[in-house]
């Protein structure tokens, strides 16, 4: 297999890839124990919020800014578009 065809966005890698994407961005975000909450797997790309302060006492320094990097949106995409790439190419090769 070239990498022409590799790469190739068939119907399959691309809904394969959109909801990889989706998945990872709704569903697997890292919220530390009063830091703020980064969405985007492997790379967070959005992140937004957080407190910190005493375990049991009430949190002394909050904050509510939004922080969204284009290049760690860019990876997230580039990452899991090789990915869908692989599981369509693995699904073709069985059959």
């Amino acid at each position: 297999m070239d990498a022409v065809s590799f790469f190739k966005p068939t119907i399959p890698t691309v809904i394969i890839f959109i909801v990889l994407f989706i998945l990872t961005f709704m569903f697997l975000p890292t919220i530390y124990m009063g830091g703020p909450a980064r969405f985007g797997y492997p790379m967070s790309f959005f992140t937004f919020g957080g407190c910190y302060g005493p375990p049991a006492g009430p949190p002394i320094n909050c904050w509510n800014t939004e922080i969204y990097s284009w290049s760690s949106f860019i990876i997230d995409i580039i990452i899991w578009y090789l990915v869908s790439c692989v599981i369509v190419t693995h699904k073709n090769r069985k059959k």
